[in-house]
């Protein structure tokens, strides 16, 4: 990372590192050469419908899009850093009155956390799969269903 008033832009005006989102349902692998410097890191995070209650199709593409883009790392000469999936991501807007680090959040909080720490201080991140709290959130945001 270059310093001055360039930032992480550096000289090339260009990043060293790439963190991608997207969607289950609409996964698409951007062209990042343009983007980063050879050699650049790029971690992804995606977000998913409630796995248990969907047919399974959200975690296929989100695992296609995951793969499609560590491949397209690999192709273009780019560090494919590791992931980040979300699981019941659609629920997390109802949270944000919620504690940062309270029951419900705190699973997703902790994995954003470890995903900024391997991107500022340059490391692999151990991919991995979270959800926001447990049966009790479901209770809490659906109180009449069983």
């Amino acid at each position: 990372m270059s310093t001055g008033t360039q930032g992480a832009l550096g000289e090339t005006g260009r990043f060293d590192a790439a963190v991608i989102g997207f969607a289950a349902e609409c996964p698409h692998v951007p062209e990042l050469s343009h983007m980063v410097v050879p050699g650049a890191r790029v971690y992804a995070v995606g977000a998913l419908a409630d796995v248990a209650a969907s047919d399974g199709a959200d975690q296929r593409n989100i695992d296609e899009a995951f793969g499609a883009l560590a491949q397209a790392c690999r192709r273009d000469g780019l560090a494919w850093s590791g992931h980040l999936a979300v699981a019941s991501a659609e629920v997390l807007p109802r949270l944000t009155r919620s504690p940062r680090m309270g029951m419900f959040r705190r699973p997703v909080s902790e994995a954003i956390d470890r995903l900024i720490l391997s991107v500022r201080t340059a490391s692999p991140f151990a991919s991995e799969a979270v959800r926001p709290g447990a049966c009790r959130l479901a209770r809490r945001l659906h109180p009449f269903r069983r």
